[in-house]
Order: structure tokens, then sequence, then C-alpha cells
């Protein structure tokens, strides 16, 4: 599989109505100018919002795909921004959209429980997201939102791995975007099913450079047992935490 050409699509954005007053609705950007790729089950529709890389990061935060609310608030940062370079913009979409609402909220709360910003000079992981972006680099093993049947699509019915479609966006997009990281990298799965599938190419030796903390729950508020999940797993992956930073002598 070959990389579209994205800049047909941020093109596109341009042309769409500002919002200054509400959101884009689904039935705006769910649509045929903006679908990347499709089979029987899935579809992939393009947004802006990881398509910037922090080359100096230390820790990795990886998502199974954008959902639908990173997505629209992604274009509607954009479209508001079309003054700045695209490069501005392009990491205003970054910084607004990264696991936005309470998915940052949750996240943020179970980093600095395991101590996360005293490894690297903080006062709190909140800071990843503002003043010290530079130290993390967010992504998602599928760079562009996917939705099955109308919904976010979830990990699973089919597996990322199982589904051709997907195995390929993973392939082109996610490992080349890996492969710009020369130094020790912190990875970080939200939940099984990117877990899972990050083991897997770790197997294959695809993820050089990089420590797949394992362990870490989903942080949507979805996942009913995301405390219980985090206290069962707290020792290890504060263990998990030491061994990297001993690791890179930090």
């Amino acid at each position: 599989m070959e990389k579209a050409d994205l800049m047909q699509y941020l093109t596109e954005i341009s042309r769409l109505p500002l919002k200054t007053d509400g959101h884009y609705t689904k039935k705006e950007l769910l649509t045929k100018r903006f679908l990347l790729a499709q089979d029987e089950r899935l579809q992939i529709y393009f947004a802006p919002h990881n398509l910037i890389t922090q080359r100096k990061a230390r820790i990795m935060i990886v998502g199974i795909c954008p959902g639908w609310t990173q997505t629209e608030i992604a274009f509607q940062t954009y479209r508001a921004n079309l003054d700045l370079t695209l490069n501005a913009r392009l990491l205003s979409c970054k910084k607004a959209s990264r696991f936005a609402g309470g998915m940052r909220k949750n996240l943020i709360e179970m980093l600095d429980q395991l101590d996360l910003p005293a490894y690297l000079g903080l006062r709190s992981a909140a800071e990843l997201f503002d003043g010290r972006n530079e130290l993390l680099h967010t992504t998602s093993l599928i760079k562009f939102p996917v939705f099955k049947a109308g919904k976010n699509y979830p990990g699973y019915g089919p597996k990322i791995l199982k589904s051709p479609l997907l195995k390929d966006y993973v392939q082109t997009y996610f490992l080349a975007e890996v492969h710009e990281f020369t130094q020790p990298l912190l990875v970080i799965p939200l939940g099984k099913a990117v877990e899972e599938v990050l083991l897997t190419l770790q197997q294959q030796h695809e993820l050089p450079y990089c420590q797949v903390m394992t362990g870490f729950p989903h942080p949507s508020g979805v996942n009913g047992h995301r405390k219980e999940q985090f206290a069962a797993n707290f020792t290890f992956l504060a263990q998990e935490l030491q061994k990297f930073f001993a690791a890179v002598g930090q």
C-alpha cells in the first residue's frame, strides 16, 4: 500500500465553512471527500491531527485510532487557523485533539500516580500536553479515524492484524512513524488491543528503540474496570517505568 497524498484532504478542510458557534457533524465530515479507504465493514477517514511527529519525545502513547471527538476537534482547529503556517496548524491540531476530554484527564491522573513526571523533571503529566509537549508523542496504530457501522472502531470485530485493510495502515503509516525515532522511547499502549499489536510488532523486531509498557488500562470513561485494572497492575507498571529510565541513564 502506498501513502495517500494527504495535501488534497487538507485543502478540502480549508474549504469547509468556519464553525464559530457550533460543531461539525458526522454528515459534514464522514463523506466521500474525506474517505481514505474502506472494506465491507470498516471506513477510514482523513483527520489532520496525527500528521506531525515529536522526534525529541521520550514517551510515546499509542491508541487504537482517533475517535469522533478527536476528529471533530482537529477539523475545527485546522479550519480556524488557516492564517498560521502549515506546520503550526498541524501542531495546533495535535495539541488540541490528542486524547481530548475525559480520556486525557484520566490518563494524566494515572501517569501522575505512577510518578512519571518526576523522571522527566515535571510537576504533573499535564505539562506533557501543554508547555513540555515536545517530550510526548501521541499517535495511533491506525493514524486516521476508523468507523464501523458509523461508530468508533473498538479494536475488534475484526482485530487489527486480522484485517488486511487495518494491517496495511499499521505497516504503511505507524511503522514508518516509529522509525523516525533514533533514541529510546517508552511506549504506552492504551488497552489490550493496542498492547497485543505492539507486542507482536516487537517480536517481529519492528520497534527499534522501544520499550513497550504492558498492563496499562485504557483511560476511556467507558472502561468501567479502569481503576481496578490500574490498581492491580500498579506495582508492575511502576517497575517498568523505573526499568526504562534506569536503562537510559535518568
